[in-house]
């Protein structure tokens, strides 16, 4: 296994490290790249997407698409940093156990409410009017509530959700 990284600035990073096509060219399975979704950090959960750039035998491809996500790190420390707890979890939609966090859905989830701003939307109107599986976005909404991310109210029968603070990837970070 070799590890690499990449420049920076986005702008000027493309698909590989610096001198990385060579690297690329001399590997004979497959090379990844992984996109930070959220921040690692100590008493943090962290997250980032893994793409496969290269597959030469085709053995990872066969259920993936070059620069679609095949799964996603997960990195959660405690505080003092004596305990870090590292996952790799299917990609979204997948029934996976334990914390698995369907990034993508909750992006378009806090998206999507931040577009209906004054007006503070119910759960059926997310499961109407967002792209997914309605248990993923259940999900989904139920981890953004959990993590800060949504207020969650009881409204009669109903149950509404207010956006506290955009879902990094979403808006305020494009």
């Amino acid at each position: 296994m070799l590890l690499d990284h990449v420049t920076k600035s986005k702008d000027t990073r493309g698909r590989y490290s610096i001198g990385g096509q060579h690297k690329l060219a001399a590997i004979d399975g497959a090379s990844y790249v992984l996109e930070n979704i959220m921040p690692f950090g100590r008493g943090m959960k962290g997250m980032s997407k893994i793409s496969v750039v290269k597959d030469k035998n085709g053995w990872v491809r066969k259920g993936s698409v070059l620069g679609k996500a095949v799964g996603e790190l997960l990195v959660h420390a405690n505080d003092d940093g004596s305990y870090v707890h590292v996952r790799i979890a299917t990609p979204e939609g997948l029934d996976t156990p334990g914390e698995f966090w369907p990034t993508t859905l909750m992006q378009r989830i806090s998206d999507w409410i931040e577009g209906q701003k004054p007006r503070i939307p119910n759960t059926g109107d997310i499961l109407r009017n967002v792209q997914g599986n309605n248990k993923a976005k259940s999900e989904a909404l139920n981890i953004l509530a959990k993590e800060g991310y949504l207020h969650r109210q009881q409204d009669g029968a109903a149950v509404t959700f207010a956006l506290l603070k955009p879902f990094p990837g979403g808006r305020e970070n494009q």
